[in-house]
């Protein structure tokens, strides 16, 4: 196949991706507007980085690998770990404590979360803590006990028993990869 089809083929594939993104969140924003404690459908990965937790939705993430090598890309945001080929495409690895305030050195024993998103990025965590099925949702984090309150980052919040977890806005990761290029 020529090159030129091939491109038209994965920028349809790529704005295909983006919109089911955009739909997906337009479909939880209904759901945090909701009354809280509405159950979210669908299972969610919960995540640790810097001693904060958050989720994704497990729908998103392709593959969990371990910290790999990655080539230091020129000029960019302290956020961005660098970029790697997985399964033979570009990707950029992004430190979740990083975005989110608290920069630190990644551990060897850390995980990388590989999302599907409209161009693959991949993001850096201390560990997966595991799933969350259908969690109550709640419109916000009224105490600001998890910190998250006024990140761009958080789409919403999940009730995992007692805890508060934040929902990760792929859209926005997605942005912070893109400041990147």
């Amino acid at each position: 196949m020529a090159a030129g089809p091939r491109l038209a083929q994965v920028e349809e594939l790529r704005r295909r991706l983006a919109a089911l993104d955009a739909e997906a969140h337009a479909l939880r924003g209904e759901l945090f507007n909701a009354a809280p404690g509405t159950a979210m459908p669908g299972t969610y990965v919960v995540v640790e980085a810097s001693g904060q937790r958050a989720c994704v939705p497990a729908a998103l993430v392709s593959e969990v690998v371990p910290v790999l090598a990655w080539v230091k890309v020129a000029g960019a945001p302290a956020h961005v770990l660098g970029s790697f080929s997985y399964r033979g495409r570009p990707t950029l690895a992004l430190d979740l404590a990083t975005l989110v305030g608290s920069p630190r050195q990644l551990a060897l024993d850390a995980h990388v979360l590989v999302l599907a998103a409209a161009r693959p990025i991949a993001l850096a965590v201390d560990q997966v803590i595991g799933l969350l099925e259908s969690p109550a949702t709640l419109l916000e984090d009224p105490a600001g006990s998890t910190g998250w309150k006024a990140s761009a980052l958080v789409e919403g919040f999940c009730a995992d028993g007692a805890t508060l977890v934040p929902l990760l806005r792929i859209s926005t990761l997605e942005q912070n990869a893109g400041m990147a290029t």
